[in-house]
């Protein structure tokens, strides 16, 4: 991955939305070592590890920006934000909506 970001918007981006225990975290560390796509994994994990779940460069970006305060203003954020790649996703259980995070 480029150590600076990049400040055209990636060309094409990508939500993961299954359930949990799916394989979806297999499936996006094997997306992840594809050259051109930026993965910020699980931006709306309810779980400990949420705050590692977004590269810190995004945060670093965005400073102040959380999903509980704007959410959809959040997600916006995480699919224009990628350091050069031209395509950035992440993954999301289906029973994650916006307002319960």
């Amino acid at each position: 991955m480029s150590s600076q970001v990049s400040s055209a918007a990636p060309q094409r981006r990508f939500v993961l939305l299954s359930l949990a225990r799916s394989g979806t975290t297999m499936a996006m560390r094997t997306i992840r070592h594809h050259p051109d796509v930026y993965v910020h994994m699980s931006p709306f994990a309810r779980n400990a590890n949420a705050g590692k779940q977004i590269e810190k460069r995004f945060h670093e970006a965005h400073l102040g920006v959380t999903q509980q305060d704007d959410p959809l203003d959040f997600l916006e954020k995480i699919l224009a934000f990628s350091p050069g790649e031209p395509v950035v996703g992440f993954k999301m259980w289906w029973d994650q909506p916006f307002g319960r995070i």
